[in-house]
């Protein structure tokens, strides 16, 4: 997600920013995982911006549509990840770029 939102915009600082908050929304993404119950559950309570909120719950705006891109990579949803990819105006050579490069990050981490 972050890589997605970073895009073309290295070295601004509102660039960096969004990045950080895909960073974010992909994390407390599975939250309501851990803690067993649906999504919007699962944030009621945190003090978060809205943006961040509706991506969460609703999958809206932005953040949403990039985190509907991941869960549906993770999914195997590949029909759909064309469709928000496209709505996002990125290729799927660019999708596939990303995902190894997150699946890179991971298998250093460990």
């Amino acid at each position: 997600m972050e890589l997605v939102s970073l895009a073309g915009g290295e070295g601004d600082s509102a660039v960096k920013d969004r990045g950080e908050a895909a960073c974010l929304v992909g994390i407390l993404s599975f939250v309501h995982v851990l803690v067993g119950v649906d999504r919007t559950a699962a944030i009621t309570g945190l003090t978060l911006p809205q943006e961040i909120k509706q991506a969460l719950s609703k999958f809206e705006g932005d953040l949403g549509r990039i985190l509907r891109l991941a869960v549906c990579l993770d999914r195997g949803e590949f029909a759909e990840v064309a469709e928000v990819a496209a709505e996002l105006s990125i290729d799927a050579k660019t999708v596939w770029g990303y995902q190894r490069e997150a699946y890179d990050w991971v298998m250093q981490m460990g």
